[in-house]
């Protein structure tokens, strides 16, 4: 519907742009309409196979723990002091370091507008080895209201994790993504050094 809307007022814009400069409209009509065709396309397709985030939610922190609390209106976390190049998630996923069968934490904060209600899931997946393919173990559904400027916050656990690459996938009840966390698991703590902070 959205879509359809900025359509037409595309459509009235450039009605009006050829009013009011319309020999400088004129050369460049042709071109202006195959963009503006070409980025409603693009959008489109990039929206309707997950690979932009669904409109207009968007995710503004996240990460995975091992612990989470509330307390008051923040959000205690217990987490890792990790390498350097694990603030590069997308490269090097965070390592976590776990007794067996200790709990994992996902944590995040979305931003919603005022007016809007929906549902949200944490899909906590694992990489299976031998299938070569993501595997859903567990997923936790949450409603969520709009209208914090610091994102509704949610956090759910797994328990009795395994060593091996994981991620939780926040998505819509549609199963639109919005974010995905990564990180990989380690059992047995060493010499973790565990750092206490609020979010």
């Amino acid at each position: 519907m959205s879509g359809l809307l900025s359509i037409i007022f595309l459509y009235f814009f450039t009605r009006i742009l050829f009013i009011v400069v319309s020999k400088r409209y004129e050369s460049s009509r042709v071109d202006i309409n195959r963009l503006v065709a070409v980025i409603f396309l693009v959008v489109n397709i990039l929206y309707f196979t997950n690979l932009i985030p669904p409109i207009p939610l968007a995710m503004k922190n996240s990460g995975a723990y091992h612990s989470v609390a509330k307390v008051g209106d923040n959000y205690v976390v217990v987490s890792e002091r990790g390498r350097w190049y694990e603030s590069l998630p997308f490269i090097f996923p965070k390592v976590l370091h776990f007794r067996a069968g200790e709990s994992v934490y996902a944590f995040s904060a979305i931003f919603a507008p005022t007016d809007l209600s929906t549902g949200i899931i944490h899909d906590w997946q694992y990489f299976d080895t031998v299938t070569d393919k993501w595997v859903s173990t567990t997923k936790v559904a949450f409603d969520i209201h709009g209208g914090r400027g610091e994102g509704y916050r949610i956090f759910s656990k797994k328990d009795n994790v395994f060593s091996g690459k994981w991620r939780v996938d926040v998505k819509t009840k549609s199963g639109q993504i919005i974010g995905r966390i990564r990180f990989n698991v380690e059992l047995g703590l060493g010499s973790v050094v565990l750092i206490e902070s609020s979010i």
